[in-house]
């Protein structure tokens, strides 16, 4: 069927010759002078030439007659001559370039070698890849490269001609892409590829096909593999471009233009003019008259083509003549500075945009890069408005196919949603939907409206009104980019959406432009309103909340450079913070494991139960024969809720009277009979007491107070008494009298754990106790009860339905797993060693005090606490405490046996258990005990520079110089050593390393 006996260069060795019939043989493209055929058997490849006048008619094949195969495109969009009164129009196969790839593998031999330099095949099979994924040789045989087009972050893009048998059949681009040995990052990019094959629409940019073959990008460096990715040249540049010219200050890339003749590339040395084409010179006289109207369309469009293929020199002069002033210091009279679109050009690239995007989101495709420099624009024939296209899909998602999760940033930052920016500090990239497209889309209708972006600091953005360009400039030169870079992130995070005001209305109407471009505006960023409502969740606290931040900055600090005495507080664990810092708080989980009121409680349930094992293994208890309940806010909810299951309200109870010990939710109330307490409002109470000579639980005395006062429940434990409890004889008394039994070990539950001290499980009924104090836990409260009771089958009913619903509802989830890693800690071998370290501090302090001669209660201690009288120094607590905050060392006030005022009490509580989380041995305990002393004496002295008892005086010569008083100056002086001392040892949880004292931090002046 072929006349031709010799194949052209450009296509050797795929031309062949055949003698079959011609039902062999099956057209795959036709153009206005050549038709090409395709042998499905062969895979041979057959071209023969005709005269421009026997044109395709009738939708059959011109050669052999035979109706063209259904499915053919017809694309006048990628030929380049459509100007000229005979362009070369063109039909083809849909897979015509995979035929002919399938054509160039079924040749025997490889191409000849190249240049060196040259991006084309030079025969070599790469390592990386088996050889049958190569198409060595296509991009050779069949394309013919010009010059460079531009180059991204993932390649190169080349304005190439696609030859056959030596005839241009249209220029596409070809972007190469070297993908080296990774097939991963291949197979990310081809993601791109198989997403547009299926895309087909008249606003998207075209891909055809994609190939691997080696190149070589440079003189000095190998060959490497390369995907080349064959797509639709848009000879229009893109819509950055078109702004630009109308600008004034830059032109696209040059490249053969809509009429046919040679313009310069911008780089010589790569020009491939034919020189029998000369290049053109245009003037602006030669596209504009003096009596053209320089806004109207069809000379805004003959002067973008004319500058696009004027040599650079004109362009340069183009330039002057339209932003300069000329010699005799007039502007040109023709032009402006600046033309701004019309609204017709606005609406009609806008209108493309949207159609684009609309066909990617109605399958369910994100762009995730929309911007000008993506939208490439193409001539129709017979418009004087480009037709947009959307470009570069590296960066898109398909939301129905790809489940992956963000693993960076996407699009460009002054064009990106401020939901999709990662968070400051964080990091954090969070899903993102359709609105991000949106919201790009409402940024290049701002740019087509004003040729600027609404941030300061864009490449495009809006100025200081208040500043001069040329001061603008020098501002913007002075940041690095780095620091511009964040300046605009932050812009973008905090930009509130555009809005019209009268002004812009008013230059709007004298564009001509309609008022609902501005709407527009407004509506697309509606799209981001409802982002903005939830962007504050995702922020850190310091960007979020910094008043907060500072203060936990600051208490921070006053843990690290102070000493903790206090006894009832710890300093707990790093992963006992982050578990109680974990989403486990967003769960409402009302109920019990597997009888919740909620649904999604699947790992909640699990977690709880984990947690009840753990806080059963931690005191060796059988699971048969004990439960516990987890869900207690704190020791005092545990308190109330495990009364409400053991007695009536009314039924007598009898706890430690709180001047010698007890607690207040044990039933306290004031000489007065003022009921402070729930304890003692909704139950009888009377307290037993301490022997006034020993100054210990006096058990005699309450096994005679209870055979007269009958309590249905009697409470053992206390909060500041320092001796271990005999709970046999508790529980003999009890029995007497058919009381029930509660232990509250909330002070010494972690010395129980480690068996130094009785254990109360084996005599009592029920046991409370909260986790965060020698437990070392967070704030909350446990109560185990025991199953089986002969008084009350129920317990364990009655236990959990006191918890909740009667005294609470739903369990805080992140403390409950806090709580369990607490546990797992307590199980562990080196809890045992760190309980006897804190009782054996806690004795330390009590000899080194004792031996300065002060008095404490019970004289020594079995426990972590001590307590100290201060009743021979004629001190109270109020005082000794108040001097302690300023000289860094946490101490609290208590009662003492015979106080009547919990105010202002006689006696200041101390306990061991945080210094000993931060290490500190008995050596150490000893100079916080030399503090200590000091800090007394301190005190004496000044109560007598204050003239009289009243607190307020004595906090005023503590804080201030009056004077010859030494007091203050003390104060100052051991506030320090106290500070230098404690900043010796670590904080738990913290990484002190990268401490610093907070801005407004309170100190000694």
């Amino acid at each position: 069927m072929s006349d031709d006996s010799t194949p052209s260069s450009p296509s050797r060795g795929v031309i062949a010759l055949h003698s079959n019939s011609e039902q062999d043989w099956e057209p795959i493209l036709h153009s206005s002078n050549q038709v090409v055929l395709y042998n499905p058997k062969s895979h041979a490849l057959s071209i023969s030439r005709f005269s421009n006048n026997l044109s395709v008619q009738n939708n059959a094949c011109p050669f052999c007659k035979r109706a063209l195969p259904e499915g053919f495109e017809h694309d006048p969009s990628e030929h380049d001559d459509f100007e000229e009164a005979d362009p070369i129009h063109q039909t083809r196969k849909p897979d015509y370039f995979r035929l002919l790839s399938i054509a160039n593998e079924s040749i025997s031999g490889p191409p000849p070698l190249t240049d060196h330099g040259d991006s084309e095949q030079a025969g070599e099979s790469s390592k990386a890849f088996p050889p049958n994924t190569m198409a060595e040789g296509y991009f050779k045989r069949f394309f013919q490269e010009e010059y460079k087009l531009g180059m991204g972050a993932n390649g190169s893009v080349f304005l190439c001609q696609h030859m056959l048998d030596g005839n241009s059949l249209g220029h596409f681009a070809v972007k190469k892409i070297a993908v080296g040995e990774s097939h991963s990052y291949l197979l990310n990019i081809l993601r791109e590829v198989r997403l547009l094959e299926r895309l087909h629409h008249s606003n998207i940019i075209t891909y055809h096909h994609a190939w691997l073959e080696t190149c070589q990008f440079s003189s000095f460096g190998p060959r490497v593999p390369t995907l080349h990715v064959l797509m639709q040249w848009a000879e229009g540049g893109s819509l950055d471009d078109f702004i630009d010219i109308r600008l004034g200050r830059g032109s696209p890339h040059v490249h053969i233009n809509p009429f046919g003749t040679y313009s310069t590339s911008p780089d010589p040395a790569t020009s491939t003019a034919p020189p029998d084409k000369p290049v053109s010179r245009t003037s602006s006289s030669e596209f504009l008259s003096p009596n053209t109207d320089v806004h109207s369309r069809s000379a805004r469009i003959r002067a973008f083509r004319a500058f696009q293929r004027a040599p650079l020199e004109e362009k340069e002069r183009m330039r002057r003549e339209t932003l300069a002033t000329n010699a005799g210091g007039r502007r040109a009279p023709s032009l402006k500075a600046v033309h701004l679109l019309s609204a017709d050009e606005v609406k009609s690239l806008f209108r493309d945009v949207v159609e684009g995007l609309n066909f990617l989101h109605t399958r369910s495709i994100l762009h995730l890069d929309l911007k000008p420099g993506n939208v490439l624009l193409t001539w129709d024939e017979g418009s004087l408005i480009p037709r947009a296209m959307l470009s570069d899909f590296g960066t898109s998602r398909d939301t129905i196919a790809s489940s992956s999760i963000r693993s960076g940033n996407t699009g460009t930052l002054e064009y990106s949603s401020p939901e999709s920016l990662p968070f400051p500090q964080t990091g954090v990239l969070y899903e993102i939907n359709s609105k991000s497209d949106m919201w790009s889309l409402g940024m290049i209708l701002h740019k087509l409206l004003f040729f600027r972006l609404p941030y300061r600091y864009a490449a495009d953005g809006d100025r200081d009104n208040n500043l001069s360009g040329k001061q603008a400039a020098e501002m913007q030169n002075r940041l690095g980019e780095a620091e511009k870079f964040e300046r605009l992130e932050e812009e973008v995070q905090n930009y509130p959406g555009f809005k019209a005001n009268p002004d812009l209305v008013t230059a709007f109407e004298t564009r001509r432009l309609s008022r609902n471009f501005l709407l527009l505006l407004e509506v697309l960023e509606l799209w981001q309103q409802t982002a903005l409502l939830t962007t504050f969740l995702y922020s850190p606290l310091e960007e979020l909340d910094p008043e907060v931040k500072e203060l936990i900055d600051q208490e921070t600090w006053r843990q690290y450079t102070s000493l903790e005495l206090i006894a009832s507080e710890n300093l707990t664990s790093l992963a006992t913070m982050e578990a109680n810092g974990s989403v486990l708080t967003n769960k409402y989980s009302e109920g019990l494991p597997g009888a919740r009121y909620y649904g999604g409680a699947e790992y909640i349930d699990k977690l709880e139960l984990l947690c009840q094992r753990r806080a059963l293994a931690a005191f060796n208890l059988d699971p048969e024969k004990w439960g516990v309940n987890v869900q207690p806010y704190s020791g005092s909810t545990a308190n109330f809720a495990a009364m409400t299951a053991l007695i009536q309200p009314h039924d007598r109870l009898m706890g430690l009277r709180l001047s010698d010990g007890g607690h207040i939710t044990h039933g306290h109330y004031t000489s007065v009979k003022r009921k402070l307490n729930v304890s003692s409002i909704y139950f009888e109470s009377y307290p037993y007491t301490v022997n006034p000579e020993t100054n210990t639980v006096d058990y005699d005395s309450l096994a005679s107070q209870a055979k007269i006062f009958r309590p249905r429940l009697i409470i053992c434990g206390a909060s500041a008494y320092p001796r271990d409890w005999n709970y046999s004889m508790i529980r003999e008394v009890a029995d007497n009298v058919g009381a029930w039994v509660m232990a509250d070990i909330a002070h010494v539950s972690g010395l129980i754990a480690a068996q130094e001290l009785n254990d109360p499980f084996e005599y009592c009924d029920v046991v409370t106790t909260t986790t965060h104090k020698t437990l070392r836990g967070p704030r909350a409260g446990l109560i185990f009860f025991r199953k089986s009771h002969p008084r009350a089958p129920d317990l364990e009913k009655r236990i959990n339905e006191a918890v909740s619903p009667t005294c609470q509802n739903g369990p805080h989830n992140h403390t409950i797993a806090a709580v369990a890693t607490t546990l797992l800690q307590v199980s562990r071998p080196e809890w045992r060693a760190y309980a006897r370290q804190v009782m054996m501090n806690a004795q330390a302090l009590a000899e080194a005090l004792q031996a300065y001669g002060y008095k404490f209660l019970t004289d020594g201690t079995d426990t972590h606490l001590i307590i100290w009288d201060l009743r021979p120094q004629n001190l109270t607590g109020s005082k000794v405490q108040a001097l302690c905050d300023l000289l860094g060392l946490a101490i609290n006030k208590t009662a003492v046996p015979g106080d009547t005022s919990a105010v202002s009490p006689h006696g200041i509580r101390l306990g061991t258990s945080a210094l000993t989380s931060r290490d500190m041995k008995e050596e150490d305990i000893r100079v916080v005990a030399s503090f200590l002393h000091r800090a007394v004496e301190l005190a004496v002295l000044l109560q007598k520079e204050a003239g009289n008892k009243l607190l307020r005086d004595f906090v005023r010569v503590a804080t201030h110089q009056e004077g010859s008083n030494q007091g203050y100056v003390q104060v100052k002086q051991l506030h320090q050593e106290v500070r230098v001392f404690a900043m010796k040892w670590p904080l738990p949880g913290v990484d002190v390393t990268k401490l610093k004292e907070p801005a407004g931090y309170y100190e000694l002046s």
